[in-house]
């Protein structure tokens, strides 16, 4: 569909065009957005991410999984392994890797050569360290990253049933009016 050009108001006030100021450096959460495969100038492979952080902030990664230096590409592997472990998934494809959430450690980096300052992701962290931050937010269906709907499977546990029937989204009608806690 293409956009209708006669909405589009030449002097309305659509916001400013001012740049974002840099995400202090710390440990974020968010899920991957995007994730594409790409060459290298070197003749390798990275795969390019798309993070849009919960605080809806967006960062980007490559991950040189295919490259001539070996510590880069461990390093890259070992990201991609802990992305993994972190969603209990095993990915085949690129496409796999979008919508699986990540625990990040956001750094700055220094601008060079005219650019300015930005953020980058400089490493993963797994399940361990997501103990040590808050609960994974739920998408607009209310169910967790893994489609889950975490009501059922607190209720489940509550009254001593199987929590593994939460993978059926079952929900629970407990008359009470349910108030997302996690955003």
């Amino acid at each position: 569909m293409a956009f209708n050009f006669g909405n589009f108001d030449r002097s309305a006030d659509y916001g400013s065009n001012e740049e974002f100021e840099l995400l202090p450096d710390g440990d974020y959460e968010g899920e991957i957005e995007s994730a594409e495969s790409k060459a290298t100038r070197s003749g390798g492979t990275m795969i390019a991410l798309k993070i849009r952080l919960d605080n809806r902030r967006v960062v980007f990664d490559n991950l040189n999984v295919e490259c001539a230096n070996e510590t880069a590409q461990n390093i890259a592997l070992r990201q991609l392994q802990t992305i993994a472990n972190y969603n209990n998934v095993t990915p085949n494809s690129e496409e796999d890797l979008e919508g699986l959430r990540i625990l990040a450690a956001i750094g700055t980096q220094k601008g060079k050569d005219g650019y300015k300052d930005r953020n980058v992701v400089k490493y993963y962290k797994g399940k361990d360290d997501a103990k040590k931050s808050p609960a994974p937010r739920r998408n607009a269906s209310g169910r967790n990253s893994s489609g889950q709907d975490p009501r059922y499977a607190e209720y489940a546990r509550a009254n001593g049933k199987d929590p593994a029937g939460a993978s059926t989204g079952a929900l629970i009608d407990d008359e009470i009016p349910f108030s997302p806690m996690f955003d």
